[in-house]
């Protein structure tokens, strides 16, 4: 069922000073992630450990508005909940995928 059972299990190796990237390398406060869960728990887990590394977090609750602020941002990098009300983080990935400029954006769900 949605909003149960989600679990976030990565290990993050963010240096505090540089990141490097596909295309170079980078400060992280140059650095802007789209983080999109319904459970508030889970984003405010991911926007301390981010925001204290200096990473311009952008948050959504669902997958609808996270293609709305697609539309005004483009983040380096978008963390989708896979169980969601609404679309899911398997749909919201694939019309990312197909939004201009949007095909070669990573994506974890």
């Amino acid at each position: 069922s949605v909003n149960t059972g989600s679990e976030i299990v990565h290990e993050w190796n963010l240096e505090r000073e540089r990141v490097t990237t596909h295309d170079s390398e980078q400060s992280l406060q140059d650095v802007k992630i789209l983080v999109v869960d319904d459970v508030p728990s889970n984003i405010d887990v991911l926007y301390q450990l981010l925001d204290a590394q200096g990473v311009n977090v952008l948050v959504s609750t669902s997958g609808e508005p996270a293609l709305e602020v697609l539309e005004m941002n483009r983040p380096d990098l978008v963390l989708l909940d896979v169980r969601m009300p609404g679309i899911d983080g398997v749909e919201t990935c694939r019309r990312i995928k197909k939004l201009a400029g949007m095909a070669d954006l990573p994506s974890s769900s």
